[in-house]
C-alpha cells in the first residue's frame, strides 16, 4: 500500500495545479503545449518517485507512479487541456464588451416569445427570462465552459486514485533497475 503523500491521485492533483498555473501560456499552439505537458509531467512524476525511492526505499511503488503518471495522466490531462484552450479562444468574442450586439440579442430574445405567446399565453415568463439570458449569455457561457472543465479536472484525479488501487492488487513487477 502506498503511502498517501506518494498516490497518483496526490501527484496528478500537485500536477493539475502546476499545469493549470501555466496553460493559458500556450494557447494557440498544440504543439508546444503538448511538448510543455509532457516535461511537466515527466518532471514531476520523477521528482515523486525519486522522493519516494529516497523515503521509503520502495523502487516497485516509485516505478508504478512514475510509469502510471507518463501512461494515464499525461494523455488525459493533455486532451482536457487542448479542448478547454480550444474553447477559450472561441467564446463569444464579439459579443464581449460590446454593447450593441448584446441589445439586438436582448431585442431578438424579446420579441421570439412575444410571437410564441400570442398563440401560447402560458409562457408569457419567458418574455423576461430570454432576455435576460441573451443579456448575459456570454457570461453564463464562459461560466458553465469552465465549471465543466473544472469538474473533468477533478474527475481526472478521481480516477488515478482509483488506477492507484487498481495497481496496488496487481502482483509486485519485476524491479525496474
Amino acid at each position: 500500500m502506498a503511502p498517501p503523500s506518494f498516490r497518483l491521485d496526490t501527484l496528478a492533483a500537485a500536477l493539475v495545479g502546476r499545469l493549470e498555473a501555466s496553460r493559458g501560456a500556450w494557447q494557440g499552439n498544440d504543439e508546444a503545449a503538448r511538448a510543455e505537458i509532457a516535461r511537466i509531467v515527466e518532471e514531476g512524476a520523477t521528482a515523486m518517485a525519486r522522493e519516494c525511492r529516497d523515503t521509503y526505499g520502495d523502487n516497485q511503488q516509485a516505478h508504478r507512479l512514475q510509469e502510471e503518471a507518463l501512461r494515464t495522466f499525461l494523455p488525459r490531462y493533455t486532451r482536457l487541456a487542448l479542448e478547454q484552450n480550444l474553447r477559450e479562444s472561441r467564446p463569444f468574442r464579439f459579443m464581449t464588451g460590446q454593447i450593441a450586439p448584446r441589445l439586438l440579442g436582448v431585442l431578438l430574445a424579446f420579441c421570439v416569445p412575444l410571437v410564441i405567446e400570442r398563440r401560447f399565453p402560458i409562457v408569457w415568463p419567458l418574455l423576461i427570462v430570454m432576455p435576460l439570458m441573451a443579456l448575459f449569455w456570454p457570461e453564463i457561457h464562459t461560466f458553465w465552459s469552465r465549471r465543466g472543465y473544472r469538474s473533468e479536472l477533478q474527475s481526472l484525479v478521481d480516477d488515478m486514485g482509483r488506477v492507484q488501487d487498481a495497481v496496488e492488487l496487481l502482483p509486485a513487477p519485476e524491479d525496474p533497475r
